[in-house]
């Protein structure tokens, strides 16, 4: 289902029903692109108003994860040619590690929406008993590597 929403009220994750396009025609944005921070950004400074979105159930773990690496693959699609250049070569990484940010935003807020089980509590507070001492013994080595100096 498509629904057109104004600029401000997009939030990142979200997919577009249509592409957006500047008035003599530049592409901005593709139909089934996510919806990023810096997007709403360009489109605000761009003077959008509205965008369409696909207003969906919710994506599974399974489809942000393939989102994820669809994005990855078409980065190391466009940017084989123009490994050695160092310029280049970090704007792939850069691109993939905003990706990866929007991923991680889309996975915390399908962790927000889905109440965990009993069971799934239990674990949890498992795991951070055995990560304490971890913690504690990381603590403890960086202080007495701050005492050394």
């Amino acid at each position: 289902m498509v629904k057109r929403i104004a600029v401000d009220l997009a939030k990142p994750g979200q997919v577009l029903a249509e592409q957006i396009a500047r008035q003599d025609g530049v592409l901005l944005a593709s139909q089934g692109s996510e919806v990023s921070d810096a997007l709403i950004r360009m489109l605000q400074r761009q003077n959008i108003d509205s965008i369409a979105i696909e207003e969906d159930e919710g994506r599974t773990f399974e489809e942000i994860q393939a989102a994820y690496q669809a994005d990855v693959t078409r980065m190391n699609e466009a940017f084989i040619r123009v490994e050695a250049d160092p310029i280049l070569h970090a704007l792939k990484k850069t691109l993939i590690f905003m990706s990866m940010q929007e991923r991680d935003k889309a996975l915390a807020y399908l962790e927000l929406s889905e109440s965990p089980s009993p069971e799934a509590k239990d674990s949890d507070s498992e795991e951070a008993k055995e990560e304490e001492p971890f913690a504690k013994e990381v603590t403890l080595n960086s202080q007495k590597r701050g005492k050394g100096k």
